[in-house]
Parts: C-alpha cells; structure tokens; sequence
C-alpha cells in the first residue's frame, strides 16, 4: 500500500489542508504543536478509523459542527480513496470507499466505519495493529531496537511480531479457565441437593394418599348435613311466615296505642287553650274606651313638647343678643390701635425684606477675607517651590534655565548625551573588534609556537625546518606575541576608560530624566491661577464691606419697629378676637328675627292645645304619665286580642278531637283479638333457628376443611411435580458438569499451547533466522564493512566486520542507526511481506546534532538507491536537517489558531 493524499477540512487544528505524496522520501516539517501528528491521525483514522484524540467529536475543529478527511492511496496498482465525514451534534462518522480509474470514482462500500473499514482491510491486507506494528514506526522507537538492554529489546520485537498479544492470551486465558472451574464449582453446589430432592418427592407420593382418604370421608359428612338443614328449612319458613303476621299487628297495635295517647294529650291541651281564649274576651271588652282616648293624649303630647322646646329657643336667643353686643363695644374700644399695628407690622416686614438681601455679608467677609489670606500663603509656599525647582534643574543641565527656555535646553542636552552615548558604544565595538583579532593573532602565533617544536616543516614557507630556522622563528613569533600581549593591555585600557565615560553618560541621562518639564510649566500655570483669585477675592471683599455697614442700619431701624409693636400687641390681640368671636355668630337683626319668628311659633301651639282638651274633656295635669298608662293598656289589649279571636276555631277543635278518641279506641280492641287468633310461639321460633344455625355453621366448616383438603392435595402435586422438574434439571446440570470438565481440559492444552515455551517460543525460533537474513539484506545497502548480523535467542545483536564480530555498543552512532533501520524493515517485512510504504513519527527526537546527520546521509544513501524495496517514507520532523534527503517537503505553521500546510522547496 502507497499514500497518495491527504485532504483534510476542518480537521482538529487544520481548516483546509492538502498534502499529495509520491516515490521517495515525503517529509513533512514544522515545529511543535503546529498540527503535524494531526496529519498522522488524519491517515490512521481514513484507513482504519483510529486516533490519538479520544472520541470521534474531538477531531472536530472547535469553530466548526463537522470535519472532512480524504485519504487516496494505491494497492496493487489500483488507486482507491476513503472519504469520511464527523458530524460533531449527531455524534456520528458515515463514510465510502471508492475506486478510482482515469479520475472517475466508483463507490465500493458506504455507511459507518464497520463496513468500510472492513472492506479496506481486505484490499490492503493490513488491520490496524498490523498497520501501527509495519507501516508506522512512532516516536523514539528507532534507535530504542538497538540501544536498549536485550530484555527490553526482546520486548520491543516481540510486541512488533505479536508475540506479546500470545502471551496476553496466556495469561487472560487463566481467567476464562477460572470462570470454567467456578462454574463446576456452582453446579458441584448444585448437585449436592439431588439426594435431598429424591426423599422429597417420596414424602410427597405419601401425602398425596393420605389428603385423598380424608377428602372422601368429609364429602360424606357434607352430605348427611345437607339433608338435616333441608328438613329445618321446611319448618322455618312456616315460623317466619307467622312471625310476619305477628310482627304487623304487635306494630299496629303500638301505633294505635300512640295515636290515642297523642290525640288524648291533644284535646286536653285544645280545651286549655278554649279556656284562655275566653278569659282573653272578656279582657279586650274592658280596655275599649282607654284605647280609644290614646290618639288624643299622643297628639297633645307632642304639642306639649314643641311649646318647651321654643321656650328653650327663645331664651338662648336673648342669651346670643346680649354677647353680640358685647362684642361690638370691645371693637370700638381697640379700632385705632388695631389700625397702628397693621401698618407698623407691614413696615416691619418690608424692612426685613430688604434685610434678606444684605443676610450673611458679615460671615461672607470673614470667610472671604481667610480665602485671601490662604491664597497669597499657597502662591508663597508655590513661588518657593518653583524657584526651588529651576535651581534644582540648572544644576542638572549645567545652565541656568527659565520656565520657558527649560524645555529647549533639556532636549538638546539630552540629544547631545545620545550622541556621545553611541560615539562610545561605538569606538567600544570597534575596539572590542580589535581585541577579538589580537586574541585570534596571539592563540594562532601560540599553536605555531606549539607546532615548531613538534614538526619537521616550516608553517610559513614550507621548508625543511633545521635547529637556527626553528630558534629564529620561535623568537620572531615570542616578539610578535608580546607586542600582541602589549596592544591587548592598551586596547583594554582604552576600553575601561570609554565604559567609564558611558557610566558617566548613562548618569547624566539618568538624570535629566528625572527632570519633568511639565511640572514647572504647572508650577508657572498655578501661580498665574492663584493671582487671578487675589484680583477676584479683593472686588469681592469691598461689595461685601458695603453691605455689611447697610445691614447694621436696617437692624437698629427693625429695632425700633419692633418695640412700637410691642406696645400695640395686646389692644390688637383684643381687637382681633373679638373679630374673630363676632364672625361665628348671626348679626343683632338676625337675632331679632329670629326671636319674633319663635313667639309666633309659641301663640300657634297654645291654640292647638286648647282643641284638644276640650274634645279630652280634661286638661291633664301630667301628659307625660298619663301617655304612658294609656300605651301599657294599649299593649295589653294588643296582646289579648289575636287569643280572643280564636275563641270559635278553638271550639270546634275540642268537638273533632273526642269524636276520633272514640273511634280509634274501638280499632284497637280490634287488633288485640287477632294476636290472640294466631297462637305465635317466639321462644320455640328461637329454639328452631339456633339448630338450624348449628347446622349451616357445621356444614360450613366441613366446606372450608374440604377446600382445604383440595387446597394441601393440589398443593402437593404441584411440590412433586415442581421436585420432579427440579430433579430432572439437576440430571441436566450433572450432565452439563461433565461437558463443562472435558471443555476446561481443552482450554488448558490451548492455553499450554501459547505459553513461552510453546507458540512463542516456535514463532522466536522461526522468526530469529529471518530477522538476521533480512536484517543482513538492508544492512548490506548502507555500503558499511560489515558482512553478518547476528541475532542469539535473548535477542543480543552483534555484528561480523573488519574487526570480527562485535557487539552494538563497539560500533558507531551511525552504524547503529543504520543498523536499527534495518532490523525495524526486517521486522516490517516479516509481518506483511513487501513494504511499499514506511511512516515515521519525529525519528530525530532524541538524536543529537550528530547523529540527525548521520539518519540523513543513511536516508540519502538507502532510500534513494533502494527505492525498489521501500518506494516510499514519510517523515514527520521539526528538525529542517532532514530536508537535506526529501523529495517532497511539506512545511507545517500555524496561523491565528489553525495549521497551515505549505509546499517547501525539495
């Protein structure tokens, strides 16, 4: 199987990349975490639906709801390409297989990753295991199959071959025997209840006998009982019968016996109430003329009434009058000093008015007055600081300064430090330079020195060297070496006294930045603010002193006002309350009328009154008394009168109630001479039913004995047949036990079957010879001196070179490396017959500078020249010296979040 290419589309950190691969050496470059193993999960996850990412979803790119993957590849000529699509919110990975042929596309296989994926399965020959343990050689494993220690090397190739998954089947097969052993453990349990089951089912046969017997003998006493109470039933219904007849007239004659006692309570209680009525009668014909004389005393009642009250009326009219006219001498008394308070009072508060403007100058003045004195304190204490400050800054600046020329100044020192500062950093390079030659100059003349004495030629000329040439030269290049020696001391000088000047320079700078113009101009500004206030507080302070000499008059003159008022306020305080007492009441005309109208009223009421004592034919002497009597009389005749009216009705009651005594007396005479008729025993009733009852009750339990009969037999034919049923199951699990043993034997000769001793062992045995003869086949194609590779039963790997046979740590990190490449190929081909592709994740991960040159010459050298065993590798790397051996070069970046995949230069 050959990659052809990669299309991914949203696919963890990659938006839309595309990577086509070829023949040869694909390397795929960038650093780490720029989404280069994304491209390996892309390849993984396309063929055989894997990953390093967890779920399916997390290969979603996070700002997107589905991802894409293409991946093209080549089997036996044929170019086929897997396309799948995640859908992140349905949690879900459809996908088709397809067969390509002069770029048209047949669909092979559809759906979700079981069909597919199987389907690529038999195209390739590959599974996933076999495609990670082949085709995909991970990070670090490499060099690991050479330098690790022979146990954990015989690891490393045994879990490639698979033997690991052998030995992982031995042991979890212990586990499967387990779950056997303990099933013939449960049904050894099991079976230990058969002999118990048996003697149940024999109990059971001898019980079933004996509930037979007894359920036949209670039939024959339900039997006997039926009869008896067939013959009581018969006799019963005779007593019942008459017991009926007996219990109507017993309740007839009580309803009677109640009837007469109720009408016999009623006519007694008719005949009481004929005798009220009566005395009622006589009652109301004596109360008649008392009656009739009430409507006139109530009339003059209330005549007698309204006279009293107009009499009060008139009295507290004449009370008004003389208080009204006590009033208006109280307001002619105090009418003109009432006048003289109203006017001094408005003049009053006119003048405090006009002192409302002029309030609070006298406080204002203080206040403005301490503001002023503040204000020239801080313009001072400012004054001070500012000239403090220029002082401070002229020193700094080597030169007197103003606030307006401070500015200029410090920008041009400042611009002539930074030009002294690079004057020195540059002569300080420039000598450094030079110190750097000499260094060179002095350790060159000491390796010749070194050199003379050691070799025949002359360094400089080349000629044969003698004793006279070899002393010159060493005394020529001892001077040179310390006039050498004398320039570097004085370039060091000259270099520590220009760092000195820079210091001072840096200081200087340093320094004038703690120089801040803004704040003088700020200073200056402030001043300048402060003075204005002084202007403005003094225009304030002289309005305010004039407004304080104007207050002082309007008090003295609220002064005297105030104590006119004074004197005026108790004839004004009498004036008003009179006026004030004077408007709630009417006026003296009004009162006038008002009483005329009341005397009117009073000559009215006498005359009526007059009228009514002559048709009483008496004056009364006390209304109000007599009004009373005539109302208690009124109330009594009242009372009586609805009584003396049911006189008549009364009376005809008493009649109809003695004639219906009568006739219900005589029914009941009748009833009695039935009872006697009928002849009814009770206590011999009792006595038939009680047998009867006995009777049911006896049959009763003999029904409930016999359903519990049926009950126990029907429940032991279901124990024997549910013991039975258990007895065959328990000769099935005997069965089952025996099944069951011969199984767990067969599992233990299987499991015995892959134990190290057994497949393994085999697989080692016959994989070893392979491993060395194409491990030896690779080797041979690095052009290296070595003639066999040898591999020993605890996977020890040596070597047969120039040297003889020797182990991997006597041989170079190259060798090694080839060495590895080769045996991870072998390994390779042995699992899958011929490898066509080759993926290698970071192989330079742990290599250093040196031995990252060494795998690229060894790739530049193999690959290339045995592009017909292995056509094609990929390299993912973030190491660029690999590039030196691509044919195709990828570079991975990333870019605002997302992997960008670029084509380099190969």
């Amino acid at each position: 199987m050959m990659l052809k290419r990669v299309h991914l589309r949203n696919f963890i950190s990659h938006k839309d990349s595309e990577l086509k691969f070829d023949y040869g050496i694909n390397v795929i470059v960038g650093p780490n975490g720029a989404g280069k193993t994304s491209i390996l999960d892309a390849v993984s996850f396309g063929l055989f639906n894997v990953h390093s990412r967890g779920r399916n979803e997390n290969l979603v790119n996070r700002s997107a709801e589905g991802s894409n993957v293409v991946v093209e590849f080549s089997e036996g000529g044929v170019h086929y390409a897997v396309e799948w699509d995640i859908d992140r919110k349905r949690r879900q990975v459809r996908g088709h297989l397809f067969r390509v042929h002069n770029g048209r596309r047949e669909i092979i296989a559809g759906g979700g990753g079981r069909v597919v994926v199987s389907e690529i399965k038999k195209i390739t020959g590959l599974d996933e295991h076999l495609f990670l343990q082949s085709v995909y050689v991970q990070q670090g494993e490499i060099e690991r199959l050479v330098t690790e220690t022979p146990s954990n090397r015989k690891e490393i190739i045994s879990r490639l071959l698979g033997i690991e998954d052998l030995e992982r089947a031995y042991q979890l097969m212990r586990e499967v025997i387990s779950e056997y052993e303990n099933i013939i453990s449960s049904l050894d349990g099991e079976l230990k209840r058969k002999p118990e089951v048996e003697s149940r089912i024999q109990n059971l046969k001898l019980e079933i006998e004996g509930l037979g017997s007894s359920l036949s003998s209670e039939m024959a006493k339900l039997e006997k009982i039926e009869k008896e109470i067939s013959a009581l039933e018969v006799q019963l219904k005779e007593l019942n019968r008459k017991k009926d007849i007996f219990s109507g007239l017993v309740s007839r004659r009580a309803v009677l016996d109640m009837k007469i006692a109720n009408l016999t309570s009623n006519l007694k209680q008719k005949e009481a109430e004929l005798e009220e009525a009566e005395a009622a009668f006589a009652k109301i014909e004596s109360l008649k003329e008392s009656v009739a004389r009430l409507p006139l005393m109530e009339d003059y009642y209330k005549l007698y009434r309204r006279l009293s009250e107009r009499e009060k009326d008139m009295n507290y009219e004449h009370q008004k009058l003389k208080h009204v006219e006590e009033l208006m001498g109280i307001l002619a008394r105090n009418e003109r000093s009432y006048e003289n308070y109203r006017s001094k009072n408005l003049i009053l508060g006119q003048k405090r008015e006009e002192r409302r403007i002029y309030e609070g100058a006298k406080e204002g003045l203080i206040q403005l007055e301490r503001l002023y004195k503040e204000t020239l304190e801080k313009r001072e204490k400012i004054t001070m600081n500012l000239a403090q400050l220029l002082s401070e800054c002229s020193l700094a600046l080597d030169e007197e300064v103003t606030c307006e020329s401070i500015g200029f100044v410090l920008n041009k020192k400042k611009r002539e430090l930074s030009a002294l500062k690079a004057e020195l950093e540059k002569r300080a390079s420039n000598i450094k330079e030079r110190i750097g030659s000499v260094k060179n100059r002095i350790e060159d003349l000491e390796f010749k020195l070194s050199s003379i004495s050691e070799t025949d030629v002359c360094p400089i000329c080349g000629r044969e060297l003698n004793p006279e040439h070899r002393l010159r030269l060493q005394e020529e290049f001892e001077k040179v070496k310390c006039e050498s020696l004398d320039e570097m001391k004085s370039l060091h000088q000259e270099l520590e006294n220009i760092e000195v000047q820079k210091r001072a320079c840096e200081k200087s700078l340093e320094n004038m930045a703690s120089i801040d113009p803004k704040r003088v101009i700020e200073l200056a500004s402030e001043i300048k603010n402060l003075d204005n206030k002084v202007g403005q507080y003094l225009s304030e302070i002289e309005v305010l002193r004039n407004k304080a000499e104007i207050l002082e008059r309007i008090d003295s003159e609220l002064k005297g006002l105030e104590d006119e008022i004074k004197g005026l306020e108790e004839a004004y305080r009498e004036y008003d309350s009179a006026k004030r007492e004077l408007g709630k009441w009417p006026s003296k005309e009004e009162i006038e009328a008002k009483l005329d109208e009341i005397n009117r009223e009073i000559i009215t009421i006498s005359s009526e009154m007059e009228t009514l004592v002559s048709k009483l034919g008496y004056r009364p002497v006390n209304p109000e008394k007599e009004l009373a009597e005539l109302r208690l009389k009124k109330s009594e005749y009242d009372r009586n009168e609805p009584l003396a009216k049911k006189k008549g009705s009364l009376q005809i009651q008493v009649q109809n109630l003695r004639s219906e005594v009568a006739t219900e007396s005589m029914e009941l005479e009748r009833v009695k001479a039935e009872i006697l008729e009928l002849a009814y025993d009770e206590s011999y009733h009792r006595q038939v039913q009680q047998i009867y009852d006995v009777s049911v009750s006896e049959r009763t339990k003999v029904i409930s004995k016999i359903s519990w009969l049926r009950a126990e037999l029907e429940r032991a034919r279901k124990e024997k047949e549910s013991s039975e049923e258990e007895l065959r199951q328990l000769l099935e699990k005997e069965r089952e036990r025996t099944r069951v043993e011969g199984f767990v034997r067969i599992l233990q000769n299987i499991r015995s079957a892959f134990h190290k001793d057994g497949i393994q062992r085999l697989i080692r045995a016959r994989s070893r010879p392979m491993l060395e003869r194409l491990t030896r086949d690779f080797l041979e194609r690095f052009n290296l001196e070595f003639s066999d590779v040898q591999i020993d039963d605890d996977y020890n790997i040596s070597v047969v070179g120039p040297a003889g046979l020797q182990g991997i740590e006597q041989i170079s990190g190259g060798e090694r490396v080839a060495l590895a490449i080769s045996l991870r190929l072998a390994i390779a081909r042995v699992l899958s017959g011929k490898v066509e592709t080759i993926i290698m994740d970071e192989p330079t991960t742990h290599l250093d500078e040196e031995r990252r040159r060494e795998l690229v010459s060894i790739l530049n050298s193999f690959f290339r020249e045995g592009g017909r065993i292995i056509p094609q590798i990929i390299v993912i790397t973030h190491h660029h010296e690999v590039e030196d051996a691509a044919d195709i070069i990828y570079n991975v970046s990333k870019k605002e979040g997302f992997s960008i995949v670029e084509s380099g230069e190969s």
